[in-house]
C-alpha cells in the first residue's frame, strides 16, 4: 500500500511510504513518476512538485515488478500559507468528543490537513478532527497542511473531569412545581433522564417560599 498525501504544492516536497505484506527487510522498493516534468520522486519516496498538474507515482518491488501500487498526486500551483482552526471548545470532558474544523488559505491550495495530538494519553484526535478526552490535563491539537508546506495551526484544549449534572424535580403539595438545575451534589440511587441525574424532592409551597434563593425552572419532564 501507499501512504501519504495526494497533494504537493509547486516547489515543495511530500514523503510517501510504501508497505508490503508480509514485511521483509529484503523488500527493496523502486519508485517512478509518470511525468518528471510535473513531479519527480526519489528512491526514498520523496515527491517534488514542479508543474501544476496531476501525475501518477508508482512503487514496485525490485525483486518482483508485478507487485506494485500506484497513487495519483496533484501538484498545486498555489501553496498553503495559513491554516485556521474554526471551532474550539472551552473545555472537553473525559469520555466526550468534539469535532474541530480546519480551513486552508488560499482557497486554491490543497484543502486537506492532518491532525495530531501533543499527548495521546490526555486526548486523541482522528483523521477527521474528532477529539476524545481521556484524562484531565491540557493538550495541544495541531492541524497541518498536507501539500508539503508544513503550515499549521494549533489549539489548546483543557480536558476536565466528567462530573454528573444534577437537577431536583420539586414536588410541592403533591404536584409538580419545577426544576432546580445543576445542583452541586447528590446522593446515590438517582434516576437519569435526558442526561441529568434527577432527584425527586418533596417540598411544600411554604417551604419553597421561605428560601428565596431557590428559583424554579418551569418545564415538563
Amino acid at each position: 500500500m501507499l501512504h501519504g498525501s495526494g497533494y504537493v504544492a509547486k516547489g515543495h516536497k511530500i514523503k510517501l511510504k510504501a508497505t508490503v505484506t508480509p514485511e521483509s527487510p529484503e523488500q527493496e522498493i523502486v519508485w517512478r513518476s509518470s511525468d518528471e516534468e510535473i513531479a519527480t520522486v526519489s528512491q526514498k519516496g520523496v515527491v517534488t512538485g514542479i508543474k501544476g498538474r496531476t501525475v501518477t507515482i508508482t512503487a514496485k518491488l525490485k525483486s518482483n515488478s508485478k507487485v506494485r501500487k500506484k497513487m495519483t498526486v496533484t501538484v498545486m500551483e498555489k501553496a498553503a500559507f495559513k491554516v485556521v482552526i474554526d471551532q474550539m471548545p472551552d473545555a472537553l470532558k473525559i469520555g466526550c468528543k468534539c469535532e474541530l474544523k480546519a480551513s486552508v488559505k488560499p482557497a486554491k491550495a490543497a484543502r486537506t490537513v492532518t491532525w495530531s495530538s501533543s499527548d495521546k494519553k490526555i486526548a486523541t484526535v482522528n483523521s477527521k478532527g474528532v477529539v476524545k478526552g481521556l484524562k484531565t490535563g491540557k493538550v495541544t491539537i495541531t492541524a497541518t497542511a498536507t501539500d508539503g508546506t508544513k503550515v499549521s495551526a494549533s489549539v489548546e484544549i483543557n480536558v476536565v473531569e466528567n462530573k454528573p449534572r444534577y437537577r431536583a424535580l420539586v414536588v410541592a403539595n403533591g404536584d409538580y412545581a419545577g426544576v432546580l438545575n445543576d445542583l452541586p451534589g447528590a446522593g446515590n440511587n438517582v434516576k437519569t433522564v435526558s442526561g441529568f441525574h434527577d432527584l425527586f424532592i418533596p417540598f411544600s409551597m411554604a417551604a419553597i417560599s421561605s428560601f428565596p434563593m431557590i428559583s424554579l425552572s418551569w418545564a415538563s419532564v
